[in-house]
C-alpha cells in the first residue's frame, strides 16, 4: 500500500512499505535490493515450528565452499545454525520469532524458502537509504 516517505535525520525509507504473504508451497526466489542501502523484515505471522526466516546468501559463496571442503577438524566442528560460522557456509538462516525485525545490508540476495505448512507467513518488508 503506499506510504508517505518518512524522513529522518539521515535516513528514509524509499519506495513503499510492502507486506508479503506465504501460504502452503508459496517461496520468495533468491534476489536483493540494489539501489537500497539496507532492508528490513518485520515477521509479524511466524511460527518458528512451521517456517524457515529469510535465507541469506554468502556473497563470498566461493571462499565458503573451500573452506567447506577441507578435510580437518575445525570444519567438522562447524554449526551451520551458529552465526559465528556462518563465514564458512553458501546460505546463513537467522533463527527467527514472530514479532523479530531484522535489518540487513540491501546488496545481499535472500531468499524465502517454500511455506510447508497450512498457516501462513506474514512479514512487512521495507527499504532504508542512507541521506
Amino acid at each position: 500500500f503506499p506510504v508517505t516517505i518518512q524522513r529522518g535525520k539521515d535516513w528514509e525509507v524509499v519506495d513503499n512499505i510492502w507486506y508479503n504473504v506465504y501460504g502452503r508451497g508459496q517461496d520468495g526466489m533468491q534476489h536483493n535490493h540494489l539501489g537500497s542501502d539496507f532492508s528490513a523484515v518485520h515477521y509479524l505471522k511466524f511460527n518458528p515450528n512451521e517456517h524457515t526466516g529469510t535465507t541469506f546468501v554468502n556473497p563470498r559463496a566461493n571462499e565458503a565452499f573451500y573452506y567447506k571442503n577441507l578435510n580437518n577438524k575445525a570444519v567438522e566442528g562447524m554449526n551451520g545454525d551458529n552465526p559465528n560460522h556462518s563465514l564458512y557456509f553458501d546460505r546463513f538462516t537467522p533463527q527467527v520469532v514472530e514479532g523479530d525485525f531484522i535489518i540487513f545490508s540491501s546488496h545481499l540476495d535472500h531468499l524465502i524458502y517454500k511455506n510447508e505448512s497450512d498457516d501462513l507467513r506474514v512479514t512487512m518488508a521495507m527499504n532504508f537509504k542512507l541521506m
